[in-house]
């Protein structure tokens, strides 16, 4: 039971860094392509 509460609260903030992760990375492609780097 504790397991399953842990899941539940750690697994969505690894979603949420995931998303956070790749938004940043398009937002430093995006910068590079418009600086022609």
């Amino acid at each position: 039971m504790e397991e399953q509460a842990l899941v539940a609260t750690v697994f969505p903030t690894f979603v949420e860094l995931g998303a956070t992760k790749r938004a940043a990375q398009a937002a430093m492609v995006g910068m590079r392509g418009r600086d022609g780097v």
